[in-house]
Parts: C-alpha cells; sequence; structure tokens
C-alpha cells in the first residue's frame, strides 16, 4: 500500500466560526477519488482535550505553536498511510474521496463555546467537513461515508 498526498483546504473565509483553540481557521485535508466513486472517508485526528483553565493553558499557551492549539505550522499537503493508502487491494476504498481532519481545538472535536480567553470550536469544525463534503459531491449520488477517527478523534 501506498501513501497518499492530501491537500489542505482552509476555512478562512469560508466557515468563520471553524476555528482553532487560539482562534486561527481551521481546515481539512483532502485527496479526490476517482471520477465514479461514491465512497468517502472522513479521519478525525485524536489528541486529548483539556478539563479546566490550568489544563487548558498548559496545553496551548499564548503564542504555541502546537499544531493542537493552532493551525499557523499546519503545511500545505499532508501525508497519510493505511486505509488512506492506494492499491488496498480494496478498489471501493483506494479509489474513494478521502478527508483527513487535523484536530485544534482540545474540545475532542465536540465543543461550540469560548472560554478563558480560547475558542473551542470542534462541532463547528465538524460541521463545516460536513458542509464542504456536501458541496464536494457527497449526495448526489448513491453515497458511502466511513467517519471516524481516533482517542479524541472517536468521541467527535
Amino acid at each position: 500500500a501506498l501513501p497518499i498526498s492530501m491537500k489542505l483546504v482552509s476555512f478562512k473565509g469560508t466557515h468563520d466560526e471553524a476555528v482553532c483553540t487560539d482562534g486561527t481557521p481551521s481546515g481539512y485535508y483532502y485527496k479526490e477519488g476517482a471520477a465514479d466513486s461514491t465512497m468517502w472517508l472522513v479521519d478525525l485526528q485524536g489528541g486529548g482535550w483539556c478539563h479546566d483553565e490550568y489544563d487548558c493553558h498548559k496545553r496551548c499557551p499564548k503564542g504555541t505553536k502546537s499544531t493542537m492549539c493552532t493551525s499557523k505550522g499546519w503545511s500545505k499537503t499532508h501525508t497519510e498511510e493505511g486505509f488512506y493508502s492506494t492499491h488496498l487491494g480494496d478498489k471501493a476504498l483506494s479509489e474513494a474521496h478521502k478527508i483527513w481532519v487535523p484536530y485544534c481545538t482540545s474540545d475532542a472535536h465536540m465543543g461550540d463555546a469560548v472560554q478563558f480567553g480560547m475558542q473551542f470550536r470542534g462541532a463547528k469544525v465538524i460541521q463545516a467537513v460536513m458542509s464542504e463534503l456536501v458541496r464536494l459531491g457527497i449526495g448526489k449520488t448513491n453515497s458511502s461515508l466511513i467517519f471516524g477517527g481516533q482517542s479524541a478523534g472517536g468521541r467527535g
């Protein structure tokens, strides 16, 4: 199985509430599938979460460059392996549309609040991703969606 390279799609200017803990725009990485593919794979990155003011400021101190708290250091491309790979032996999975959602909200992809001077907008990020799936074409045909994640990504 060969890894794939995915391109960053930022929510800057399109989904203004879909932001990271520090208020920078969130986004997702996308690899278009085969023209006739009706399969969509979405994976939410994990990474724990914070529970109180002390824990949140320890996790995301002011000016942090941690990708768990900001999109400032995100690269324009991201490489994934595993079930995102090509040549899996399953044509539907190999040719599927693939989306990887980096985790920068510190709220298990579930929050929609401002607290401690920080944004916790994981739910808005997921709503924006789902909106983007529709824009990209999911549902125009009899589509299949595999949606999952690890750790905090498994909660979103």
